[in-house]
């Protein structure tokens, strides 16, 4: 009997294991249970958002702790006014919008201004020469002067008054104004008369009744002798001048024996009613010398501005404007 051949499976040898590092066992993290999820807010924007840093030992907001009554401190409202850094002009203009007390502010300037803008009345002094000066004419010697610029005082009140006794209509005369200072009752009337030494004393009183130091001073004296002085613009617009060189009038030019100004110490200044000017000095004018062997036959000691050379100077008695008397230059 022949015997089959058996066939044996061969069990597969394992493979020699490979060689790995040994690994740290892995700690397994309790799982946080779920919390409960309530009704979902509106999906906005998708924004990136961080991992936030541990807090340590934080407090709870300001906002979140209690009172002693159990409700909850009412959070601080942020200031009002807060005015957020700028730089120049508007800084300066968000630093007043944001003043509380702006509306006051404003409205108490409107009426300081409103009040310093009202005419202040200024009482005559009551002095000897009260009757000279009749009230209309000097509530116009004192009109439109404010009450701000009166407590202010200075220049600008001192030119202020100026500018109302030029305008105040007064006429000249040469020969008045000597010993009444403005000619008497006719001072209320249109045209009222006076020279230098009357406008000069009536300006320093209408200075002194409003407390500013003031006198009238002599500028050129008679024993200076007789000058020829320029006078741009005259007090009186009806006198052009008095003197007649080659048979015609010479503008602007007077022949006199002394001269009053109003000397005003605060301001070192002279006011000049009659030449309607001022200056620091009376010898800053175009002056010429005058002599001569007597008061009707004179001559210059240099050349006059109108003339080229020495002009002989013959005073007649023709009248002019003024209460002048005509003068006659002639080449020496």
């Amino acid at each position: 009997m022949i015997k089959k051949p058996v066939h044996t499976l061969k069990q597969p040898v394992p493979a020699p294991p490979l060689h790995r590092p040994p690994q740290a066992p892995k700690i397994l993290q309790p799982r946080t249970p779920p919390r409960p999820v309530g009704p979902r807010a509106p999906i906005g924007p998708k924004t990136s958002v961080g991992p936030k840093a541990p807090v340590v030992n934080a407090r709870p907001p300001r906002a979140a702790q209690m009172k002693p009554n159990g409700f909850p401190k009412t959070p601080t409202p942020p200031a009002r006014n807060v005015v957020q850094p700028a730089a120049g002009f508007g800084a300066m203009l968000g630093a007043i919008a944001a003043v509380p007390a702006l509306p006051y502010v404003v409205a108490g300037a409107a009426v300081a201004a409103a009040v310093g803008y009202q005419g202040v009345r200024i009482d005559q002094p009551d002095d000897g020469m009260r009757p000279n000066i009749s009230d209309a004419r000097w509530r116009r010697l004192t009109a439109g002067i404010s009450r701000a610029r009166y407590y202010w005082g200075g220049r600008p009140l001192v030119d202020a008054l100026f500018r109302n006794f030029l305008s105040a209509g007064y006429g000249y005369n040469l020969g008045n104004g000597l010993v009444i200072e403005l000619v008497g009752t006719q001072l209320g009337a249109a045209a009222a008369e006076g020279n230098c030494f009357a406008y000069s004393k009536t300006f320093a009183r209408l200075l002194n009744s409003v407390g500013i130091e003031a006198e009238s001073r002599e500028v050129r004296s008679d024993d200076q002798g007789r000058f020829i002085v320029r006078v741009d613009r005259f007090i009186d617009p009806r006198v052009r001048g008095h003197i007649y060189y080659r048979d015609r009038l010479v503008p602007h030019y007077y022949m006199f024996n002394s001269h009053v100004a109003v000397w005003v110490p605060s301001l070192r200044t002279y006011y000049d009613p009659m030449a309607s000017t001022t200056y620091a000095n009376f010898n800053s004018n175009q002056i010429t010398e005058v002599d001569g062997p007597d008061d009707r036959h004179l001559r210059t000691r240099r050349a006059p501005p109108f003339a080229a050379g020495i002009v002989n100077l013959e005073i007649t008695k023709a009248p002019e404007d003024g209460g002048f008397h005509r003068v006659i230059a002639t080449d020496a």
